[in-house]
């Protein structure tokens, strides 16, 4: 995978154009890191290691996690008692629990703002990382999809009825205003606990473009302009609040 270094929206706007140009065929999804350093792996596949040390069951820390989350979401949404694994999931990942999804959108300018968000400064000295997969060349090589779908495959999952190795994209209902609003995808994986980056080999599916740290608060200014910022991409009150924290940071005296 050749990498590229941006420091300009443009910069990236220019290699984005270029690869839909090389890649007339394919879509093209983006995920951006705020530290170029993290993988292309979702929280269930990161260790899962107890107090004593060991190791956990995967498969049954993951239906555990959904079970809970189903039961107390129907607090909040009545519905929730007929979810099934899938849904279960698609709203857990939006609210933080470990599931084997990984968020991706179709949307560059809003992986370029994840790359570059950064609210805590907890990586302010760290490049940020937009990564780009050609979904075309993609499912070409490494996914050759049966007769079932995503929903299916993700339940079949859970229950051990099928062995499915590697990821597959699919686009999850407009259940949610953050869905919407963020052009989410998800990639769902499958046997094979990886990052994507490690499990596939070939360079002309991932596209690495690292955005110097130096750039991120110039950049996020720029995005702003275009309406990509917190209020846009965390819809709702709590991403307001973001916004503004953000654009009238306090100063001591």
């Amino acid at each position: 995978m050749e990498e590229k270094k941006i420091n300009s929206i443009s910069q990236f706007i220019e290699i984005v154009e270029d690869l839909k140009t090389k890649g007339a065929m394919s879509n093209f999804y983006f995920r951006g890191h705020v530290n170029s350093e993290f993988e292309l792996l979702p929280q269930l596949y990161r260790p899962i290691i107890y107090k004593d040390g060991s190791q956990g069951d995967l498969h049954e820390y993951e239906k555990q996690i959904l079970n809970e989350f189903k039961k107390r979401a129907t607090r909040y949404i009545e519905s929730a008692e007929k979810w099934d694994c899938c849904t279960t999931a698609i709203y857990g990942q939006h609210y933080g629990i470990q599931t084997r999804l990984l968020d991706w959108t179709t949307n560059a300018l809003v992986a370029l703002f994840f790359a570059c968000y950064d609210p805590n400064n907890s990586y302010e000295n760290c490049d940020g990382m937009v990564w780009i997969l050609d979904d075309y060349l993609y499912y070409s090589l490494y996914c050759k999809l049966e007769n079932i779908t995503p929903r299916e495959t993700f339940n079949s999952l859970i229950n051990n009825k099928i062995q499915f190795e590697n990821p597959i994209i699919f686009t999850p209902n407009d259940i949610d205003a953050r869905i919407v609003s963020q052009s989410s995808h998800f990639m769902m994986w499958g046997t094979k606990r990886g990052a994507l980056n490690k499990v596939i080999g070939n360079q002309e599916v991932l596209y690495p473009i690292t955005v110097e740290s130096s750039c991120k608060s110039i950049i996020l200014k720029k995005l702003d302009l275009l309406g990509i910022n917190e209020a846009s991409v965390f819809p709702g009150l709590n991403g307001i609040g973001l916004h503004i924290k953000r654009i009238y940071p306090f100063k001591e005296k």
